[in-house]
């Protein structure tokens, strides 16, 4: 029914009657919706590795554990049909782009912890972190021997590295070139060296799907930074609660940088895959370039935006 032919008394008795309609019959039916969701949680705290946990934010997204187990079936029926036989016996080329993934992650991990440590260190803090690098150096080792076996033109970069700083010259272990990929791009374009479309292909698959899920923590992070900032804001009182509180929201906005590093560098290896596979693989929409400005909580609208012009992230 429209209200413009209305006079404006009869117009807000009709509006006022259609929402009082839409709040009683809300009232009315709590009852059965505190009952349903009152099983829901009683049947997920009983079992909750089993039961749904319907309070969980969760988005359709692409992990890198579905990926990974859908390149594996193909490495598998390739094998099994014949058409494909690993140089490795016992790690296929999309094992080995894992691995190179998850060795970068680590190199993330172990850059932030050494910049996060003071000079007031302990001792065993610095031990932890020499015992990480160590372990690093080795695991790293090992994969650069797989590596050269799928991608022998690596070896002439890891020489050219090396007359570049001198051989007395030793590189961080969190600062080494892995050379995927989606890192020799420009010299594989211009022909220096050759690489297998296969595997850009498995990089850029696995890269997509870690963007996706670093995009997913970092607006878990997002929340739970504009959460713990509002409840500070309305319950903490007092120097000391306030510090301990600012200490906690420091601590998620680290996480959320560190997403923002990991995200944009995700993003870049797959715009860079993408050039060297035009035809095959395009970058998801979805992926889009992330500003400064789009680093914010869902409902809150830019710096110096009013209500009327409020607008909502892309993430």
């Amino acid at each position: 029914m429209s209200t413009k032919e209305m006079g404006p008394g009869s117009r807000c008795d009709l509006l006022d009657d259609i929402f009082g309609d839409y709040n009683w019959r809300k009232v009315c039916n709590q009852g059965g919706l505190v009952q349903e969701w009152t099983k829901i949680v009683e049947a997920w705290e009983a079992d909750p590795k089993n039961a749904p946990n319907r309070l969980t934010v969760t988005q359709p997204t692409i992990s890198q554990a579905a990926v990974h187990l859908q390149l594996a079936e193909e490495d598998a029926e390739l094998l099994k049909r014949g058409l494909r036989m690993n140089i490795h016996h016992e790690v296929s080329p999309s094992m080995m782009i894992m691995a190179g993934l998850e060795l970068q992650e680590q190199q993330h991990h172990l850059r932030t912890d050494i910049a996060a440590m003071t000079q007031h260190a302990t001792d065993l803090q610095r031990v932890k972190i020499i015992e990480w690098r160590n372990a690093l150096q080795q695991k790293i080792d090992n994969w650069m021997e797989t590596q050269q076996l799928y991608m022998p033109g690596v070896v002439g970069l890891w020489t050219e590295d090396i007359a570049e700083r001198g051989a007395e010259q030793e590189v961080a272990v969190q600062d080494m070139k892995l050379y995927l990929p989606s890192e020799v791009v420009g010299i594989v374009l211009v022909g220096q060296i050759s690489c297998d479309d296969q595997l850009s292909i498995y990089e850029f698959h696995l890269r997509v799907a870690q963007a996706f899920n670093v995009l997913n923590d970092m607006c878990c992070h997002l929340r739970l930074w504009s959460q713990m900032y509002k409840l500070k804001d309305r319950f903490v009182q007092g120097q000391h609660h306030n510090t301990r509180a600012k200490t906690t929201i420091a601590g998620v906005q680290e996480k959320i940088d560190a997403d923002v590093v990991r995200y944009r560098h995700a993003c870049t290896s797959v715009v860079h895959l993408s050039l060297l596979l035009v035809g095959h693989c395009m970058v998801p929409p979805d992926l889009r370039v992330l500003e400064d400005k789009d680093i914010r909580e869902m409902i809150e609208g830019e710096e110096g935006d009013t209500e009327g012009w409020r607008s909502l992230s892309w993430i």
